[in-house]
């Protein structure tokens, strides 16, 4: 699967996105960058 617009290179960096987006208030992008972030590492 690809994450348009976004790069998963590292646990790290999805935990940095995951900032990010909890900080702009995006529940909602926040809960799929969390689905994405699970599938890739799955």
């Amino acid at each position: 699967m690809r994450v348009a617009g976004i790069g998963f290179n590292s646990r790290a960096t999805g935990a940095s996105i995951r900032d990010a987006l909890a900080q702009a208030g995006g529940a909602e992008a926040l809960a799929t960058a969390e689905t994405k972030a699970a599938v890739l590492r799955s």
